[in-house]
């Protein structure tokens, strides 16, 4: 705890030169005293295993991993799958599309969504002694991060716990900086006898984020007559955004099935316990959320064309979003159903469940002069849903399906139909699903509503309706994973090259997307491979690369008389070229443009990953082709992705 105590303490006051002197230092200390104790027991960290809300209903628990597979990837950067501004922590979107699957309010601002912390992604450990995680890495342009969790059994079935993470990167050009916050504290308790439990968390997050709107001469970055990054003219000097929000979220519940005892080994008594095959619950959450875009000193040009636009005045745009959730609903539980009565068998075989949801929202906007235009609205949602799982409808065969439907309020008629069947010839390596749905949504809050300095529009836009079909393969042996998926939009909403949203209607955009990933290993050489393949046709409001590759091969095994197991390698990233999307930061939206097509470019990345013990540390040198291949790397328009650079991280796990 010493050494948490030291990077806490000293993240942002100690140049960067001596945090990574001071990390490599520690790191090859620590590395070589566990070099010398070659009888060291197997780490007792695999005893500690977590779950997520969704997983515990299933009983689904999970080993944390140990293991070295992408441990170089510790940031949404780094997933791949993203277009970015360049740096990290800075605003992102997919580029493998995937529909938001989603039934009920949602506001629409979804640029920073990867840096936030949310319910559904809390993980709850399950363990014995004290757990703690510790993860720092730093590297070029002050980039740090931070990030440690703890857990612990306050009783013998109460468990609490808190994880903090934090990113802080100046980037290679003017006004880029990003500094983001996320913690949360949870608690996880039942009683002895498992007849009652309750899920606890509260959730904060400071997203902050200087816009520079890209750079000015797109040219002198092309053909490098400017190596100096931080000397490029840039579009907006004092623009920022930033993201606060806080959440409370708390859960009950009453098990019911049958009553059994069980020999207490800690008390040497038997005590009467419940096998839980149902659940009654009860959750409430309450969300706060505001977000600030505030540009003090605004460049004429770049908001010229839009409406209103005065540059005697600061732009200046503030929402805020309160949102009280309550849920309540009836499901089994997935449990031991060896000696259970017949009906209280299918119960705990199967998973059946019925809730009923209902939203009070409220959303204001406004800017400093209020005379101009203000909205403060506040709506309900009704919402009722059920999910059945049935594991084994015949020999191979399982079936899930779920439903969602809005019967009342601001998001009326939505609805989203989902069904699954899967075929499973073994239980461990084949498997086929086909999943087929059918959704109806209303236009995101800010398609519809919007109020600022520089934009104004109330739009009444008809619903999307989706409609999706996909056939996924997976095998563990082979290390395989396969699909390939279609799907209709008709009426897509979109934001047009005029920066404001906008319909396609009465059209249709065809989706065609198709994957595969491959793990190829001779001896001590891996290739993972991952090729995606996506066309959009129709109405052209969706712009998405048709290929996305990647390939990472690497050299794996014990290296210093198997002192450390090491991963030495080179990864590849590519997207087609394509009219990617441009980024207006004031509506922190991306939209369409016709005048730049960006991708054709190779990424490659060198990288060691290395694990002794409880430690894991990780070295890499990225876009090391950086100004070898040509200047023409961007994934946004005006926003060149960085130059060559190195990251350093190391990760302790601790559990005493």
């Amino acid at each position: 705890m010493v050494l948490i105590n030291i990077f806490a303490s000293k993240f942002f006051g100690v140049k960067s030169i001596w945090k990574i002197s001071l990390v490599a230092l520690l790191t090859s200390v620590y590395l070589f005293a566990f070099s010398q104790d070659s009888t060291h027991s197997p780490s007792k960290i695999f005893h500690t295993s977590f779950t997520t809300e969704e997983d515990l209903e299933r009983g689904n628990y999970f080993t944390i991993d140990t293991t070295l597979a992408y441990y170089h990837y510790y940031h949404p950067n780094y997933s791949l799958n993203f277009q970015s501004m360049g740096n990290i922590g800075s605003p992102v979107q997919q580029l493998f599309y995937q529909n938001r699957e989603r039934v009920g309010f949602d506001l629409g601002i979804h640029f920073l969504d990867e840096y936030e912390n949310i319910k559904e992604n809390i993980r709850y450990y399950d363990v014995r002694k004290p757990y703690t995680k510790v993860l720092f890495t730093t590297g070029s342009k002050k980039e740090q991060n931070l990030n440690a969790i703890h857990a612990q059994r306050i009783t013998r079935k109460f468990y609490a716990g808190f994880f903090f993470n934090k990113i802080s990167s100046d980037g290679f050009y003017l006004r880029q900086k990003s500094n983001h916050t996320n913690l949360h504290f949870y608690t996880k308790y039942e009683t002895n006898n498992n007849r009652y439990g309750s899920l606890v968390n509260y959730i904060y997050n400071k997203l902050q984020v200087e816009e520079n709107g890209g750079i000015i001469g797109d040219s002198l970055f092309e053909n490098n007559l400017e190596p100096r990054r931080d000397a490029y003219s840039i579009n907006l000097l004092d623009a920022s955004n930033l993201i606060k929000s806080h959440s409370f979220y708390f859960k009950q519940y009453l098990n019911f099935g049958q009553k059994s005892t069980r020999f207490d080994y800690k008390d040497s008594v038997d005590k009467k316990i419940i096998l839980p095959t149902s659940r009654l619950y009860h959750s409430i959450q309450y969300l706060g959320k505001s977000y600030t875009y505030e540009d003090t000193t605004p460049d004429s040009i770049f908001y010229l064309d839009l409406f209103n636009y005065n540059s005697a005045l600061p732009v200046f745009d503030s929402i805020h979003e309160k949102k009280l959730e309550n849920e309540i609903g009836w499901k089994t539980v997935a449990t031991d159903y060896t000696n259970f009565h017949e009906l209280n068998r299918f119960f705990a075989k199967n998973n059946l469940s019925l809730w009923a949801k209902h939203q009070q929202i409220n959303v204001t906007q406004n800017f400093k002069d209020t005379s101009f235009c203000t909205i403060d609205t506040s709506f309900q949602n009704y919402i009722g849903g059920g999910t059945i799982r049935i594991n084994r409808i015949a020999k191979f065969l399982s079936l899930e399906l779920h439903g969602n439907y809005v019967w009342k309020g601001y998001n009326k008629d939505n609805y989203l139909y989902k069904g699954t069947l899967g075929f499973h010839p073994d239980s461990t390596h084949h498997q086929l699903n086909l999943t087929a749905y059918a959704q109806q949504r209303q236009q995101d809050f800010i398609h519809r509503h919007y109020c600022s300095s520089q934009f104004l529009w109330d739009n009444n836009f008809k619903r999307e309706q989706i409609q999706h079909v996909s056939l996924d393969y997976s095998n563990k042996r082979w290390g395989n994973l396969t699909g390939v998926s279609y799907q209709q939009i008709n009426n897509p909403i979109y934001f047009d090259v005029n920066v404001r949203p906008n319909q396609a209607v009465g059209t249709v955009t065809n989706l065609l997307q198709a994957y595969i990933s491959q793990h190829f290993i001779v001896k001590s050489f891996h290739l993972k491979t991952r090729v995606y393949y996506q066309k959009a046709s129709g109405s052209n409001v969706i712009r998405v690369p048709a290929w996305i590759l990647f390939g990472s091969l690497y050299f794996e095994n014990y290296l210093f008389k198997k002192a450390t197991y090491t991963q030495i390698g080179v990864d590849v990233f590519y997207n087609s070229a394509y009219f990617a999307d441009d980024y207006m930061p004031l509506t922190r939206q991306f939209y369409l443009q016709n005048e730049m097509k960006l991708g054709g470019y190779p990424y490659m990345d060198f990288f060691i990953n290395a694990k002794i013990s409880k430690a894991r540390v990780f070295f890499k040198v990225t876009h090391f082709n950086s100004g070898l291949m040509g200047f023409t790397y961007y994934q946004t328009p005006h926003y060149p992705m960085p130059d060559r650079a190195f990251r350093l991280g190391i990760n302790w796990q601790f559990l005493d």
